[in-house]
């Protein structure tokens, strides 16, 4: 396989042909996938040409590797528009919580990455009950996957947007992630085809045993925080450690993302 066109400017600089070859080369090397088609993802400047797969009627999107940045930079700090500033005034007054000193808990730190490409369930599966983390790492394990690792799930993510969220650095302040609204953008898929970090209850695990990344499993939303908090907790830097030694029971999840590695 020619991986080295796996890479995310290699992959949308070369014809249509060759990537959907490629695709279907890669697709007779997998057990059990199917390559369906590719389509350009795109919003405002971003565009993509993903190749999308199948598994057991679940659809994979091919994520291209390459260097990348990710992290909040906290020397050029997200600067909130002035609604978002009256929003935040709210938290700031009622938990004594300065809009900095939240971005600085709660993002990861900017960096730079090296990510191998990989393909990456398309959207989270709904799960009947809530599971364990070691329940579901099992069952993925048997299936042949895994849980992405936190750097994959942020570049996942954000797709290469550098914005506070993938789609830009506005949000609503009058209503949460959770209502209905005419305001969407966070039900649509990114631009690497994924429909991620939509809903602050529907947080996923990831391989890294301490950390849960999409959402904050609702703690802003039921402990009264505020509109503009529970959004950030959608951040593509919005990281929630946890400690599942303590209470394994608090980190019960109803969503699985599965991550495949591709062959080296």
């Amino acid at each position: 396989m020619k991986y080295r066109f796996f890479n995310l400017p290699d992959w949308n600089q070369i014809s249509p042909t060759q990537r959907t070859d490629l695709a279907q080369e890669l697709s007779e090397n997998l057990l059990n996938f199917e390559f369906t088609d590719i389509q350009l993802c795109e919003f405002g400047k971003q565009r993509n040409f993903i190749a999308f797969l199948d598994w057991n009627n679940i659809k994979f999107a091919l994520i291209p590797g390459g260097e990348s940045t990710l992290g909040y930079d906290r020397d050029n700090p997200f600067i909130p528009n002035e609604v978002q500033l009256e929003a935040w005034e709210f938290t700031r007054e009622e938990y004594g919580l300065e809009l900095n000193f939240f971005l600085d808990k709660c993002m990861t730190s900017l960096r730079k990455v090296a990510i191998k490409p990989f393909l990456i369930q398309v959207t989270a599966t709904e799960l009947k009950k809530d599971c364990e983390r070691s329940e579901l790492l099992e069952q993925i394990t048997e299936e042949g996957f895994r849980f992405p690792t936190s750097d994959e799930w942020e570049y996942a993510c954000s797709a290469g947007s550098r914005t506070i969220f993938r789609w830009g650095n506005d949000c609503p302040v009058d209503c949460y992630p959770i209502n209905k609204s005419e305001w969407n953008i966070h039900r649509q898929r990114n631009t690497f085809g994924l429909h991620i970090a939509s809903n602050p209850y529907n947080y996923e695990f990831c391989a890294e045993p301490n950390i849960i990344r999409g959402g904050d499993g609702g703690s802003a939303i039921c402990g009264g925080y505020g509109f503009f908090a529970a959004w950030l907790t959608l951040a593509s830097a919005y990281l929630e450690p946890i400690d599942i030694n303590d209470n394994p029971y608090d980190y019960l999840c109803n969503h699985l993302r599965r991550v495949y590695s591709l062959p080296e």
